[in-house]
């Protein structure tokens, strides 16, 4: 059986969370990927669906007012 990896919890402000979206986005359309780690696109796409995830359950929480 494998080592079972190490994570973190921690919270964010929504403002936190749309300012890390536009930059995993920025990432994933500008960034092609280190030659060194062919799975660097595969975990940048990961964290950008998890952050479109977030934005999304941040305007069902807050509404009209997700825009503000």
């Amino acid at each position: 059986m494998g080592k079972k990896k190490p994570s973190v919890d921690f919270s964010l402000q929504v403002d936190d969370v749309r300012q890390l979206a536009k930059t995993i986005e920025f990432h994933c359309t500008n960034w092609a990927g280190s030659r060194d780690d062919i799975e660097e696109q595969v975990r940048i796409r990961r964290l950008r669906y998890m952050f479109r995830a977030a934005l999304m359950e941040i305007s069902y929480q807050l509404g009209d007012d997700a825009f503000k």
